[in-house]
């Protein structure tokens, strides 16, 4: 459903005609859970942030995973039979009673919460029991978390103008910041992050907001990815700087991709290296790319004496890493640890790469040095990238075995 559409499609799809700061956790669900796992994977998405929009009939953990509280699911339903009587005796149009739809869970490294996110039509208000205290007979009825969270709702309307005119501010910079980076890069969520429900609403104009924008992933995925704990309009727009050179990279290397009918390739050195394994490159390329798809950093590993090779998948090529004794390469970089004079860097460039260091990865004739730089405490080799589309490599292959 989602797997032809850019970033501003798949919005458009899980969005319908809602507009994104009202979507719920279950319409992001519906595009998340047809990702690949590494897309959101060690919190890179902040969809953690979103959580999983409860089913309605399942008990719920709540806190730390190692002391967790359980919360029934009779509970959860008759807290919300307890807000829709608490809302509705305050004959407020702009307060709408929660249902089922409006309550998630976020599980946020080892922690776990219940959200309630209350539409206040102008914004969406997240209240959170996070399980800090107890619940039921050692500790809060239902009934006085209801009420809590009640007041909790009065009094952040009560302060409704500075909450509308701050998050409408944050909205308008998310939507610029996404035009900026362009290439269908798209808004998908920008809400207040959960507040606890014994909080004070005073503080709400000060509260960080979660934001999630989709972009295209280091493996040419579109996925979500943003930021928690955002406090200024100035911070949402630092993200146009962080993500907008490898956005228009990747939307670039896409479109390439699709206008030639290109899965990707491999780079000069890691060809070398796969040659010399005796690996077909077709079936290796194959493989890295599922296991980058699987594990966010997955790739296949091998081990030359002190040596540590990685073949690894970034943004449609996959390429090789070192780590040995002494140095490193990465990507297009050879890496020397020690104190070099800058003759040396003088000297290096037009040299072979396999004149410093030898492995089968450097075999290439045409691996020339192009760039020598000291820093402190090491030399820096670079040279120019070259890959291999493999489609060429499948049709080599098929001709050798031919032969």
């Amino acid at each position: 459903m989602f797997g032809k559409l850019n970033g501003t499609e798949i919005v458009a799809t899980i969005a319908g005609d809602q507009t994104y700061w009202r979507l719920g956790a279950a319409d992001l669900q519906r595009w998340v859970k047809s990702l690949p796992p590494s897309a959101t994977q060690d919190n890179v998405s902040r969809v953690e942030w979103v959580g999983e929009a409860w089913d309605g009939s399942s008990d719920v953990i709540i806190g730390e995973r190692s002391w967790g509280r359980e919360m029934k699911a009779a509970d959860i339903v008759s807290l919300l039979r307890k807000l829709r009587s608490g809302i509705g005796t305050l004959g407020n149009e702009l307060i709408v009673p929660p249902e089922i739809s409006n309550v998630r869970i976020c599980r946020i490294a080892s922690n776990s919460v219940l959200v309630v996110d209350f539409d206040l039509v102008d914004f969406i208000l997240p209240i959170a029991i996070d399980g800090s205290r107890a619940i039921g007979k050692r500790g809060f009825s239902i009934s006085a978390i209801a009420a809590q969270m009640v007041e909790f709702v009065k009094g952040a309307d009560a302060i409704r103008p500075a909450i509308v005119d701050r998050e409408a501010g944050m909205r308008r910079a998310l939507e610029e910041t996404t035009a900026e980076i362009g290439h269908a890069a798209a808004p998908l969520w920008m809400r207040l992050g959960h507040v606890s429900y014994y909080d004070d609403p005073k503080h709400l104009p000060e509260m960080g907001y979660v934001l999630l924008l989709t972009t295209i992933n280091e493996n040419l995925v579109w996925a979500p990815t943003g930021s928690e704990r955002i406090h200024t309009v100035q911070e949402v727009h630092d993200h146009r700087e962080y993500y907008a050179l490898d956005h228009a990279e990747r939307a670039a290397i896409l479109s390439d991709r699709h206008a030639t009918n290109s899965c990707g390739a491999i780079s000069q050195t890691a060809l070398a290296f796969i040659a010399n394994k005796g690996l077909d490159a077709g079936e290796t390329f194959d493989a890295v790319v599922a296991l980058a798809m699987a594990q966010r950093g997955g790739g296949l590993h091998f081990k030359r004496g002190k040596t540590a090779e990685t073949l690894y998948h970034h943004n449609g090529v996959v390429l090789i890493s070192l780590n040995f004794p002494g140095g490193s390469y990465y990507r297009d970089c050879l890496t020397l640890r020690g104190d070099y004079p800058v003759s040396v860097a003088n000297q290096a460039e037009g040299k072979q790469l396999g004149e410093f260091v030898e492995h089968p990865a450097f075999a290439c004739d045409d691996l020339v040095i192009i760039k020598a730089e000291v820093r402190e405490g090491s030399l820096e080799l670079y040279h120019a990238a070259r890959n291999v589309p493999i489609e060429q490599q499948r049709r080599d292959a098929e001709i050798a075995r031919a032969a």
